[in-house]
C-alpha cells in the first residue's frame, strides 16, 4: 500500500466515507490487469504499467511531502489514485479493437501515408504489407505481427487520453456516475491543452461533506506524468526481444531515459540532467530531451501562473523552484542554439528540378559549384592577407597576380575503393577529396551552408567583398551554392581551420533526399585546437560511376582542347576491357575545363599520379573597378566575335558584339545576375540589361587602352567598323579616339573598301545595287565594285549623317543624288502596296506601322523618331520598309517617315473609321516635321493619302476596309 492509499484509507474510516477506498482496491485489479496488456501493442514504448502510475505518486509527493498530500481530501485522493492509474488505460487495444481498427478507413489512409514517407519511422513496416494495405491478403510472419502491432499503436497513440472510457465501463460502481464523469474528465485533461485543464470545476462535492478539486488533480497528474523521465522506464526483457526491429524513434526514446545523469526532485527544488553518449543519434535524442525539457518548463509556467486559481482554499503548499533543465552531448556539439543542425530546404525537390529541367545537364556541373567554392574561399584569403601590404586599386598584370595565388593551388584526389568496386557489378566506387587554403569555415558560418541560399545574410563577408576589386570578388552562388554537392553523392565529410578564429571544425553532412530517417542530418563533431591544421577546407565524399556505360555523347568533337574523356574512348577495346568507365573521366574533364582560365591552379591526383590539366590564361591586365576585362584576340586570331568568361570561368551565349574580336571577362556582378544556373551560359535578361553597358565598356577600352597605331590593318579596320557601327547606341559617346575616326574616313583597300568615306562624301551621286546571292543572303556593289553588306551599312550611316540625299529606285538597286538642304530631301519611290499588302500574312507586321515618306506624302512627313510624342509606348509600332530592300538605308527612312494610317487588322482586313482619323490627325499635326503646315494642312493631305490608297486597293482586290 503505498502513501496516497494509506493516507485514503485512514481518512475513509474517520468520515464514514469507505466506499472511496473499497471503489478504489476493486477498480485498481481491473487497472493492473489493463496496463499490463497494454505491452502487447506497445513493447516498443516506455513501461505504462503500475510501475509508471506509482512513479507519478512519487514524483507528486516528492514536490509537496507527506503533510501537502494530508491536506487533501478524501475524494481528491480517491480522483488522483484512480486518474494516475487511468490515464494511459486507453493504451490498451483489444483483439475486437484491432480488428476494428484494420477495417477503418481513417486507419487505412493513416497507414497509406506511412507508406508514402520513406522518413516516417513507421514506413519500414508497411512494406511487410506491399504498397496497398490489405488485411485480408496478409499472411503471418512474426515480423508482419510485430509490424502491424507497432503501426496500430502509432495510430491508436494519439486518442489513448480518450480511449480509457472503456474501463471505465467494465467496472462495478459504488459511486454516483457524476464522479466517474469528472474522473473521465480529468485522465483525459492529461492529453489535452492546458487551457483545456482550466476549464475543469475547481470544487466538485463528494460523498459526504468533503470537496473534489478537479483543476487540481488533473495538474497534478499531468506534472507527475511529465516528471517520470528517469531512466528505468523501459523492459530491458520486451525490448532485447524486438531489438531488431525496434522503431528509430523508439530507439531515441529508450536513449532519451538512459541519458539521464542527475535527477533531483523535491519541495525545494526540480532539477534534471541528461548527458547524451550515443554517436551521431545524439542530435537526435538531444531533440527529442529538449522536446520533453520545454514541456515540463511550459507545464511548470502554467502553473506557476495559475497556482492561486488551481490549488484547494487550504492547500498553502508553493510549488518547487525549477532548476536547470540540462542537456549535454558527448563528442558531438549544436551549430547554433540548442535546435538540431539540419538542412533547412527541401533539397531533394531542388535538386531533382536541376537535373529534370537539364538545368544541370550532367551531374558532373555540381564540381564545377563546389570548386567555385573554393576559388572564391581563396579570393577572400588573399585579399584578406595583402590588403595591408598591396595596391588593390591599381591595375594588375597577369604575372603578379600569379605570383599572389602561387601558393594557394587547390588539391584534388581521386583513389579508388577497390575492395568495394570489386564487389560490386554494376558501379565504380571513388574517394574524392578536394581540398583548398581559402578563408575556412568557422562555427558561425556552418550556418550559412546549412541554409541554402543565405549566404547573401553573411554581414561579414559582404562587407570585405564590398572592398575588393571587382576582378577579385567572390562569384557568389544560386541559392543551393555547396548542397549541390548531393548530386554527386549521399554523405559528405568536412574539414575546416578559420583564418580569423583559428578554429578547427569537422562535420558530416547527410544528403536531403536519401529515403531515410536522419535525411538531411548534419553531425557538428567537437574538435580541439590544432596548429598543424592548415588554414582552409577540405570537402571528401564517395562518387560512384557506371563500370560500364551504355550511352553517350562527346560535345565538341572537333574541339582542338584536351579531353580525358576522348582520349579514354580511343583507346577502349571492348574485347579486352572489362570497364568502360567515362563518368571518372568526365569528372577530369570537368576540373580541366576549370583550370583552363582560373587565377587559381587546380592540382588533381588520381591513384596518387598527378594528372597535367591544361592552362590558358589571356586576360593581360586587371583593373580593381571595370565591370568588364577586355582584351584582344592576338593578331593571328582572325575572327569579329567574342569569347566571354566570367570570373575566368568561359561561358557561352554571350552578346554578339560586331566587328570586335576580342575576350570578355565578366567581373563586376554576382554569378546570379549573369550566368543561368547552370553556369555555362549568359542569361538573356544580363544581355538586355547590360549589353549598352559593355559597348560602352569597349569605347573605353578602346579610347584608353588600345595603342591603335600598333595594329595589325586587318584588326584597325575591324576596330573602326566596330567604332562606328555602335556610335549611335550610346546617349553620348565619351570615348571619342580621333586616330580611329580619321583612319576609317580615310581607309581604302583592293578588296572591299574601293572608295573612302570622304571619298564618297564628296560625290553628287552614288549608286547601290542588291543581288541575290543565294537564297539567304545579297551581293552588294557601291558604284559597281562589291562590298560587305555590314560595311555598306556602317558607310550609308556615315554618309548620311554628314550628307542630304534624293532616293530614286534603278535596276537592281537605288541612285542617291546629293542634295543641299534637309527640307528638298526626299525618297523619290512609289509604294509597292502590293507587297506591303502580302506582308500583312504574317502577324507580326499587321497592327500599326511606320512606312517611308514619299512625294504623295511629304507633308505628312514626322520629326525624329527620338522627339515623337505618343501616349503610349512607340516601340509597339515598327516600321515597314515598303519595297524591298530598302532596309540598306534604313538611316534615311529614319529621318523620312510617317505613320501609316490604316490599322491592319488580318491579311486583308484594314480598319479606317472617324476615331482613328481624328487621332491620325492630332498625331501628324503634333509631330510634323514642318511647322510651317496648319492642322487642317495635315488633314488634306490625310484625305489625299486615303484616297490613294483606297485607288491601289480596289486594283488589287480581296482588301477590305472596316469601320471596326
Amino acid at each position: 500500500m503505498n502513501y496516497f492509499e494509506k493516507i485514503l484509507d485512514e481518512k475513509t474510516k474517520q468520515e464514514n466515507t469507505i466506499d472511496y477506498f473499497t471503489q478504489w482496491n476493486y477498480d485498481k485489479e481491473i487497472y493492473l490487469d489493463v496496463l499490463a496488456g497494454v505491452r502487447d501493442y506497445y513493447p516498443n514504448y516506455t513501461d505504462h504499467s503500475n510501475k509508471h502510475s506509482e512513479a507519478i505518486l512519487t514524483n507528486i509527493l516528492r514536490m509537496f511531502g507527506e503533510d501537502g498530500i494530508l491536506k487533501l481530501s478524501s475524494f481528491d485522493l480517491w480522483l488522483l489514485l484512480e486518474s494516475v492509474y487511468l490515464h494511459d488505460c486507453g493504451m490498451y487495444i483489444t483483439r475486437e479493437e484491432a480488428i476494428k481498427v484494420l477495417n477503418d478507413d481513417n486507419f487505412k489512409q493513416f497507414f497509406y501515408n506511412i507508406s508514402q514517407d520513406p522518413r516516417n519511422p513507421m514506413y519500414k513496416y508497411t512494406k511487410f504489407f506491399g504498397d496497398k494495405y490489405e488485411y485480408s491478403d496478409t499472411i503471418y510472419h512474426p515480423n508482419h505481427d510485430y509490424s502491424m502491432r507497432f503501426i496500430i499503436s502509432s495510430y491508436k497513440r494519439s486518442k489513448h487520453s480518450e480511449d480509457f472510457q472503456k474501463v471505465i465501463e467494465w467496472k462495478d460502481k459504488l459511486l454516483p456516475d457524476r464522479m466517474y464523469k469528472i474522473l473521465g474528465n480529468i485522465a483525459k485533461a492529461h492529453g489535452e491543452k492546458f487551457s483545456d485543464v482550466l476549464k475543469l470545476p475547481k470544487k466538485e462535492n463528494g460523498l459526504g461533506n468533503e470537496l473534489g478539486h478537479p483543476i487540481f488533480i488533473a495538474s497534478l497528474l499531468r506534472i507527475g506524468d511529465l516528471l517520470d523521465i528517469d531512466n528505468n522506464r523501459f523492459s530491458k526483457i520486451l525490448i532485447k526481444n524486438i531489438e531488431s526491429i525496434l522503431p528509430v524513434d523508439s530507439s531515441w526514446h529508450i536513449d532519451k531515459h538512459k541519458s539521464i545523469e542527475h535527477f533531483w526532485i523535491d519541495e525545494e527544488k526540480i532539477e534534471i540532467t541528461a548527458k547524451i553518449n550515443s554517436g551521431k543519434k545524439n542530435y537526435d535524442i538531444a531533440d527529442i530531451t529538449g522536446n520533453w525539457f520545454s514541456y515540463i518548463e511550459e507545464e511548470y509556467n502554467n502553473l506557476l501562473h495559475n497556482w492561486k486559481r488551481i490549488i484547494p482554499k487550504n492547500f498553502n503548499k508553493t510549488l518547487p523552484t525549477l532548476g536547470e533543465l540540462k542537456i549535454e552531448m558527448v563528442d558531438y556539439e549544436y551549430i547554433t542554439s540548442k535546435k538540431k543542425p539540419k538542412f533547412s530546404l527541401d533539397i531533394n525537390n531542388t535538386l531533382s528540378l536541376l537535373m529534370g529541367t537539364s538545368i544541370y545537364d550532367k551531374k558532373e556541373k555540381a564540381f564545377q559549384e563546389i570548386i567555385q567554392n573554393s576559388i572564391d574561399a581563396i579570393y577572400l584569403r588573399v585579399f584578406e592577407e595583402n590588403k595591408n601590404q598591396y595596391d588593390f586599386n591599381k591595375k594588375l598584370k597577369l604575372e603578379e597576380i600569379i605570383d599572389l595565388f602561387k601558393d594557394k593551388k587547390i588539391l584534388v584526389e581521386i583513389n579508388k575503393n577497390t575492395n568495394k568496386s570489386e564487389n560490386d557489378n554494376i558501379y565504380n566506387y571513388w574517394n574524392i577529396s578536394i581540398k583548398d587554403r581559402g578563408i575556412g569555415i568557422d562555427k558561425e558560418h556552418i550556418k550559412y551552408i546549412i541554409e541554402a541560399g543565405s549566404s547573401y545574410k553573411d554581414d561579414k563577408k559582404k562587407k570585405i567583398i564590398d572592398s575588393m576589386p571587382s576582378w577579385l570578388k567572390p562569384s557568389g552562388n544560386f541559392g543551393i551554392g555547396f548542397q549541390s554537392i548531393f548530386m554527386l553523392t549521399d554523405c559528405v565529410k568536412l574539414k575546416s581551420k578559420s583564418l580569423y578564429s583559428h578554429e578547427n571544425i569537422e562535420i558530416e553532412l547527410l544528403k536531403p533526399s536519401i529515403s531515410n530517417y536522419d535525411a538531411g542530418n548534419i553531425y557538428y563533431k567537437k574538435t580541439f585546437f590544432d596548429y598543424k591544421q592548415e588554414i582552409g577546407t577540405e570537402i571528401s565524399f564517395e562518387y560512384k560511376t557506371l563500370k560500364v556505360t551504355k550511352r553517350f555523347t562527346i560535345k565538341d568533337t572537333l574541339s582542338k582542347e584536351k579531353s580525358f574523356l576522348k582520349d579514354y574512348i580511343s583507346k577502349y577495346d571492348a574485347l579486352l576491357d572489362n570497364d568502360f568507365d567515362i563518368g571518372i573521366y568526365e569528372v577530369l574533364d570537368t576540373l580541366n575545363k576549370i583550370n583552363m582560365f582560373s587565377l587559381i591552379d587546380i592540382i588533381v591526383k588520381k591513384e596518387k599520379e598527378e594528372i597535367i590539366l591544361e592552362k590558358k590564361l589571356n586576360i593581360e591586365t586587371y583593373s580593381p573597378k571595370e565591370k568588364f576585362q577586355i582584351s584582344l584576340f592576338s593578331n593571328n586570331y582572325n575572327h569579329s566575335f567574342q569569347d566571354y568568361y566570367y570570373k575566368n570561368q568561359k561561358v557561352l551565349n554571350g552578346p554578339n558584339i560586331l566587328f570586335f574580336p576580342a575576350i570578355i571577362n565578366i567581373v563586376g556582378f554576382k554569378a546570379n545576375d549573369v550566368l543561368e544556373i547552370n553556369r555555362d551560359k549568359i542569361k538573356t535578361d544580363f544581355k538586355e540589361k547590360y549589353t549598352i553597358e559593355l559597348i560602352e565598356a569597349i569605347y573605353k577600352f578602346i579610347a584608353e587602352e588600345l595603342n591603335f597605331q600598333d595594329l595589325e590593318e586587318n584588326i584597325k579596320v575591324q576596330i573602326s567598323c566596330f567604332y562606328f557601327y555602335y556610335k549611335n547606341y550610346l546617349k553620348e559617346n565619351k570615348y571619342k579616339k580621333e586616330e580611329v575616326e580619321k583612319f576609317f574616313y580615310d581607309y581604302k583597300s583592293n578588296d572591299f573598301f574601293f572608295q573612302s568615306i570622304n571619298e564618297l562624301l564628296k560625290l553628287d551621286e552614288f549608286s547601290i545595287k542588291i543581288n541575290l546571292f543565294n537564297s539567304v543572303s545579297f551581293h552588294y556593289t557601291l558604284n559597281d565594285e562589291g562590298i560587305t553588306g555590314g560595311i555598306l551599312g556602317i558607310f550609308l550611316s556615315e554618309i548620311f549623317e554628314k550628307n542630304y540625299y534624293n532616293v530614286e529606285c534603278i535596276e537592281n538597286g537605288f541612285l542617291f543624288k546629293k542634295t543641299p538642304k534637309s527640307e528638298e530631301e526626299i525618297i523619290n519611290i512609289d509604294y509597292d502596296y502590293s507587297k506591303l499588302f502580302s506582308e500583312f500574312r504574317y502577324p507580326g507586321n499587321r497592327g500599326r506601322f511606320f512606312i517611308y515618306s514619299n512625294k504623295l506624302t511629304k507633308n505628312l512627313r514626322l520629326k525624329e523618331y527620338n522627339k515623337l510624342e505618343l501616349e503610349h509606348s512607340k516601340t509597339w509600332i515598327k516600321f515597314n520598309n515598303g519595297r524591298e530592300n530598302m532596309n540598306i538605308f534604313f538611316p534615311l527612312i529614319e529621318r523620312n517617315f510617317i505613320l501609316f494610317p490604316f490599322f491592319v487588322k488580318s491579311y486583308n482586313e484594314l480598319i479606317w473609321n472617324d476615331t482613328i482619323k481624328e487621332k491620325y490627325i492630332e498625331f501628324s499635326y503634333k509631330n510634323r516635321l514642318n511647322e510651317k503646315l496648319n492642322r487642317e494642312d495635315i488633314e488634306k493631305e490625310t484625305d489625299k493619302f486615303i484616297e490613294n490608297i483606297e485607288k491601289e486597293i480596289q486594283k488589287i482586290g480581296n482588301i477590305k476596309i472596316l469601320k471596326k
